[in-house]
């Protein structure tokens, strides 16, 4: 291993790549929204108590057979 003054000790480091809007979004709903905080039941309940109705409905939001 030789060294030359006029070399750098070390290659310059490579710049980093600007982040992805979309990545960043998938990332943060992937580690926050898979998970089961319990919020749900508390807030339904709350919700009918103070006069509101729940409507407990089915969609289908990928591969739907043909209507």
């Amino acid at each position: 291993w030789w060294y030359e003054p006029w070399l750098p000790a070390y290659p310059p480091a490579a710049a980093p790549t600007p982040p992805n809007r979309d990545a960043v979004r998938d990332e943060v709903a992937k580690k926050k929204c898979d998970g089961d905080c319990g919020c749900q039941a508390p807030y339904d309940t709350c919700y009918t108590n103070c006069g509101g109705r729940k409507i407990v409905e089915t969609r289908c939001i990928a591969n739907c057979p043909a209507k």
